[in-house]
């Protein structure tokens, strides 16, 4: 009797020790397959920054400047037009487009020096984890709500991305709340083919999958002013810069996880006067 126990208690032992070695080897392998993702990932969006270029700054002109000619006449009761405001950073979208014809944008936020091109499918699930090349990535790609029709010309565009590990994609917005990083730039700019579109901060919240936050407007009616408002009255953080809510309004959600499981998500919504 005794001795059936022993064998029992010997054979028990190297089996334990193969069910260890083979969970080991399990974590291990998604270990090294998440780093590889990350690794490739980082690495594919760093060369797409390469279709981005640091604009210089422009010099005002001198006002004590005397070097027209004197048959140029200078009207002085014309008003001055004015130069449209832009972003610190520009982008080929020509060639970027060729690599991918579903890029709507770049997302540019100068005080996390966060900065990646915007895609946008015909349904939520591409992306989700594909990268802008196509390749099969868990970090997938920075990408607009498919529901939106007419990204940042409709009334409300939601844009998503993960939260990574490593700080890439998403993972900085959560930076913005520490020590109040915001205050010391608190905009985000949208980049198109059109022009570029300057976002002042409205609010950096945590909020639930599925909330009143990712309603979606068809036309900046009465309701969606009320929804502006309410964001404001909710909100916050503090930004002297904000436009006159109104129904000239457009707003931008930048949506990421905040945390790995779960349904609370970390969203930085911006807002913009659309110009007459």
């Amino acid at each position: 009797m005794n001795r059936r126990r022993s064998k029992r208690k010997n054979l028990l032992f190297p089996i334990l020790i193969l069910i260890c070695l083979l969970i080991m080897g399990v974590s291990l392998y998604k270990l090294i397959t998440i780093t590889l993702d990350y690794k490739q990932s980082e690495n594919e969006y760093d060369l797409l920054k390469s279709y981005t270029t640091e604009r210089k700054e422009e010099v005002p002109e001198d006002p004590n400047n005397e070097a027209e000619t004197e048959s140029e006449e200078v009207d002085t009761d014309k008003p001055k037009e004015k130069k449209a405001e832009r972003c610190p950073v520009s982008v080929d979208f020509r060639n970027l487009q060729i690599i991918n014809p579903d890029l709507v944008c770049w997302l540019y936020i100068p005080v996390l020096d966060l900065s990646y091109p915007v895609v946008q499918g015909e349904d939520n699930d591409w992306y989700l984890h594909r990268t802008f090349e196509g390749t099969e990535n868990f970090a997938g790609s920075i990408f607009i709500d498919a529901e939106i029709q007419h990204p940042f010309q409709d009334p409300h565009t939601i844009i998503y991305g993960h939260s990574m590990k490593n700080q890439t994609m998403f993972g900085k917005l959560k930076l913005l709340l520490q020590d109040d990083l915001y205050k010391k730039n608190p905009v985000f700019w949208i980049l198109t083919p059109e022009g570029d579109k300057k976002y002042q901060m409205l609010d950096i919240r945590y909020t639930e999958a599925g909330s009143d936050t990712y309603t979606v407007f068809e036309q900046p009616d009465e309701a969606y002013v009320t929804y502006l408002n309410e964001v404001s009255a909710i909100a916050s953080i503090e930004n002297n810069n904000l436009p006159e809510i109104s129904s000239d309004c457009r707003l931008v959600t930048l949506s990421t996880c905040a945390a790995a499981e779960g349904t609370a998500r970390l969203v930085v919504q911006g807002i913009r006067s659309e110009e007459p």
